[in-house]
Order: C-alpha cells, then sequence, then structure tokens
C-alpha cells in the first residue's frame, strides 16, 4: 500500500528526505553550536549523538499521517492532529530502540510540537478537543512497521499501532510535565532540533511540489535554500 504525505508526494519518501535536508542543514550550522548549548543547561550530547536525534525526528515526524483517517481521504485534504500519533508511535519505537531517556525526550517533545506554529501542545488545551479521536494504521501495519525496523535497526519491533484519545491526552500532559521541571532545562532547546527539522520539510516540499505550493511559501523557501548555500 502506498502511502502520501500529501497528494502525490509519498510519505516515507517524504520523510527520509526530510531528514536528509535536516541533517544537511545541521552540517552547515555546524554541532558545536547546539552541542555547547545542551552542556550549558546541564545535558551533555555529543555530535553523533544529536545527529541521531535529529534524524530520528525527521523520520518520525510525520508518521502519524499513515493512519487510515488520513490515508482514506483521497484528496488528502487534512491531516488535522497528525503530530499527536506522530509522537505517541515515535514514543513506542524509542522506548524499544534507544537506552538513553533524554535522547527519547527531545524527538518524542520535537514531534509533538513540530505543528507548534498553528497548535502548541506544552500549553494551555482542552482535553476535550482529542479524547474523542482514535487513529487505527490497519491498513498499512506491514509497510509501517517495515520502515519503523529500517530506521531504528531493531528487527523483532513489535509495538502497538492504534492510538487513542487516551493515550494522546497522557503523552501530552507528560510532556507539559516535563517541559516545566526546572532539572530539565535543555528540554526547551528542542526548539533547535524543530529548527532544523522545518528547514529540511520546506525545502523537501518544495522540491516534490512546488508548483502546488503558496507564492509566499515558495519565496520563503527559496530564501531557504539560498542560506544553505553558504
Amino acid at each position: 500500500m502506498r502511502l502520501y504525505a500529501y497528494k502525490d508526494h509519498e510519505l516515507f519518501n517524504h520523510l527520509e528526505d526530510t531528514a536528509t535536508e535536516a541533517l544537511n542543514a545541521l552540517n552547515r550550522l555546524g554541532y558545536n553550536v547546539i552541542c555547547n548549548r545542551f552542556r550549558k543547561l546541564g545535558l551533555e550530547i555529543g555530535s553523533e549523538e544529536l545527529k541521531e536525534i535529529v534524524r530520528l525526528s525527521a523520520l518520525l515526524h510525520d508518521i502519524g499521517k499513515a493512519a487510515d483517517k488520513y490515508q482514506s481521504d483521497r484528496e488528502l485534504e487534512s491531516f488535522y492532529l497528525h503530530e499527536i500519533p506522530s509522537a505517541v508511535i515515535a514514543k513506542r519505537v524509542l522506548e524499544e530502540s534507544i537506552q538513553r531517556e533524554e535522547q527519547r525526550d527531545l524527538i518524542v517533545i520535537t514531534v509533538l510540537q513540530h505543528m507548534n506554529s498553528m497548535r502548541d501542545w506544552l500549553s494551555n488545551y482542552s482535553s476535550k478537543d482529542i479524547e474523542r479521536y482514535n487513529w487505527r494504521f490497519a491498513r498499512c501495519n506491514y509497510e509501517l512497521l517495515n520502515f519503523l525496523k529500517n530506521i531504528t535497526k531493531v528487527d523483532n519491533i513489535n509495538i502497538k499501532l492504534e492510538v487513542s484519545g487516551h493515550d494522546a491526552i497522557e503523552l501530552i500532559n507528560e510532556y507539559k510535565e516535563k517541559s516545566r521541571d526546572r532539572n530539565r532545562g535543555w528540554l526547551k532547546l528542542y526548539n533547535f532540533i524543530l529548527a532544523l527539522i522545518s528547514v529540511g520539510d520546506n525545502i523537501d516540499a518544495y522540491k516534490a511540489r512546488g508548483d502546488s505550493l503558496s507564492p509566499n511559501r515558495r519565496w520563503f523557501i527559496k530564501e531557504l535554500m539560498m542560506l544553505e548555500e553558504y
């Protein structure tokens, strides 16, 4: 079964290409800039660990778009709230594949917040907005598990591929609490990771479907791509 991130834009290709572009941006920015900021807030992260955080954040940020409710819309007009199942699935996958909790938390919060210009889940929200939702992945079970196995290098990965409103609320409340923990001040620096994912996401969107983007967004992405040349 083919899964789509947008109309005529395959999901897994989008995730892989976003990761490539995000890592390219990280290479240009330099690892030390971000690693030093984390270090000042009490979290030691090396360049290879940072690279893995960016890679997995990009590869998982839109994974919730594979849900049956989104893929059944032939026009793929709305992926409303897709960041929520993306974050829940990401957390389940990372608990199987990454030992360090701090690394998992940075990835999950980045995935959860990658639409924060529209929906900020770390601020106030009403549970009534999402408690009625349920995301199933029955139609793409094999394809999704195979993709997750490949990106994590975990051969026997076997996670629950269904996200309820209760699951969503539980995860959001967990990361709201963690983001307010004074001992986890470094968690706020997920915005560095998110910025790289946003660059990768926008550049991939332009390359895949530039003609269908609004003029303002095309202009913005062209400016990003010019910055990447320096």
